[in-house]
């Protein structure tokens, strides 16, 4: 075997290996600083105090034709959306089925919170999981008042009766 027919078969290899390399290593440097500044994004910066009896109801803007609410927006953290607000249903408002890809917890405060798997009362939290079917709101006798967190702007995809 000539020993010089290899060579450009083995510069290929090698080249070939240092891209790979740089690559990756550019991909996990990229990951890296990503990460960082995620976790950077995460620290809130100034301390916040709100008094929510001096904030207004506002309803809600979306969906209107399927439930109605009321929102005080207590916090969102500016990079990473993570927000907190008080909730208020009128009572029989109810959100149909439907399905956030980020979890969410309700914190009942007032009235009862009525969900697909049972009735909460005052001082009870309630953890929603990701990707799953839920529904939520105010029994037909009260209105609820609930305190609602969430993980990022949060997505909301109803679920049609037939598809469940």
């Amino acid at each position: 075997m000539n020993i010089n027919a290899l060579a450009p078969a083995t510069l290929g290899f090698g080249f070939g290996v240092a891209m790979l390399w740089a690559v990756r290593s550019a991909r996990v440097d990229e990951w890296l600083t990503k990460l960082r500044a995620h976790l950077r994004s995460r620290r809130v910066s100034a301390f916040k105090a709100v008094r929510a009896d001096d904030l207004t109801w506002a309803p809600n803007q979306l969906f209107r034709d399927k439930v109605s609410y009321f929102m005080k927006p207590l916090f969102r953290h500016p990079k990473t959306d993570d927000s907190v607000m008080l909730v208020r249903y009128p009572a029989g408002q109810m959100q149909p089925p439907h399905i956030h890809s980020h979890g969410h917890g309700i914190y009942v405060l007032q009235g009862k919170l009525v969900t697909h798997k049972g009735t909460y009362g005052p001082g009870t939290f309630v953890w929603f999981p990701p990707n799953e079917v839920v529904s939520h709101g105010a029994s037909a006798d009260e209105d609820l008042v609930i305190l609602f967190l969430r993980h990022e702007d949060m997505d909301i995809n109803y679920v049609h009766a037939a598809s469940r």
